[in-house]
């Protein structure tokens, strides 16, 4: 049971990984980097 139950945690990890990766690249390439480095500095602004 706890095998089973770590083999499907460790797939959803991957494929979640896998998704993450996959929409970044997605992202960098339709967005320039110039504006993903001005979202995550006002980002930083409104923690801050």
């Amino acid at each position: 049971m706890t095998f089973g139950l770590g083999t499907v945690a460790a797939l959803l990890f991957l494929i979640s990984c896998g998704l993450c990766v996959y929409l970044i690249n997605r992202t960098e390439k339709t967005i320039p980097p110039i504006q993903i480095h001005n979202t995550s500095d006002s980002l930083h602004d409104l923690t801050a």
